[in-house]
């Protein structure tokens, strides 16, 4: 897993395995969380969000189950 910086007030870098529907978030407060059966229209959203991804689509990330890392 290689992480991918995001501009972003929220979030530092973002990683999405689309085989396993896994996205991966490192937060700026620190913690690096996955979460899953991410669709990849909702990591292509995030990525389009840019420079306030979290904001716009962090809800719908967040109804995915998940654990941190």
């Amino acid at each position: 897993m290689g992480l991918k910086p995001i501009r972003s007030d929220a979030l530092v870098g973002v990683d999405y395995d689309a085989r396993r529907l896994v996205l991966t978030l490192k937060c700026v407060s620190g913690g690096t969380y996955e979460y899953y059966g991410v669709e990849p229209v909702l990591f292509e959203e995030l990525i389009r969000s840019q420079p306030h991804p979290w904001s716009r689509v962090g809800d719908r990330i967040k109804a995915h189950p998940c654990r941190r890392l």
